[in-house]
């Protein structure tokens, strides 16, 4: 199967997975100004994307997007989403789909929210030139339709190669119906689990080793032992698969975590 044959089997089964849950038909949505996107790019450095839900196209991307796969703002635009997905490595090509399945079941299992935020770490995408990136991908709900999917959504990716060493990634959602959930899946095994990637314990010692604290003084502080600290921090590391206890801070502040 050609490489453009198997983009259209990954568009086509993405619109099928959502079509349950938008019109058949959908209003043309207004691009927002490159000039405003780019002003917030500006200000994080992170590339910014305004996606259309329903429709499933980029409507803007910030200006600075060849700073992460070399390619520029008026490329993206020429081919809008063909290109987004043709970024991505053959181990993590179908991550578009599973990530859109994981809000579709969300929304048949919890039924429809707002407030939802989505963290995706570690998305291998190819760069213009050749070499591979890791990327962090948060999406951020901009508008919704009266049934609640959303209508649109901010894109932030950050380029993370440098925090990462595994080769998986590892998704991340929090949203809001009767009281807050938290959801988590791992691209290995494609499993939702009802909770959070870093336990409430863990996060506890994140916090105090972010603070500075040393193992000796977070033992004191939550009556354990410092095995049980640094035992907490190997845990960290290995699940999220980041490099070292700086990457994890970084990760988990960028993801919301802590």
């Amino acid at each position: 199967m050609s490489n453009l044959a198997k983009l259209k089997d990954l568009f086509n089964s993405i619109r099928e997975v959502q079509s349950p849950f938008y019109p058949e038909k959908q209003e043309d949505i207004l691009p927002i100004k490159h000039t405003i996107l780019d002003k917030f790019a500006e200000n994080d450095k992170s590339v910014k994307v305004i996606l259309d839900h329903a429709n499933f196209k980029l409507l803007s991307i910030s200006e600075n997007i060849d700073s992460i796969c070399g390619y520029t703002q008026a490329e993206f635009h020429k081919v809008n989403i063909g290109l987004l997905l043709k970024l991505l490595t053959l181990e993590h090509f179908l991550f578009p789909y599973t990530w859109n399945k994981w809000g579709m079941d969300i929304y048949k299992t919890f039924g429809m929210h707002t407030n939802m935020k989505t963290t995706l770490c570690g998305v291998k995408i190819k760069h213009k030139e050749g070499h591979i990136m890791r990327t962090l991908i948060r999406l951020s709900p901009i508008d919704y339709f009266e049934n609640g999917t959303i209508k649109t959504s901010t894109l932030t990716f950050d380029n993370i190669s440098h925090l990462m060493k595994a080769d998986f990634y590892w998704g991340r959602t929090e949203f809001y119906t009767d009281k807050q959930y938290i959801q988590h899946l791992f691209s290995n095994d494609k499993k939702y689990i009802l909770n959070d990637i870093i336990s409430e314990r863990e996060k506890d010692v994140l916090r105090l080793i972010a603070d500075g604290k040393e193992s000796k003084e977070i033992a004191d502080i939550l009556f354990v032992s410092p095995h049980t600290v640094d035992n907490h921090r190997r845990n960290m590391i290995t699940r999220t698969g980041v490099r070292d206890t700086t990457a994890l801070i970084h990760i988990c502040r960028m993801s919301g975590i802590i």
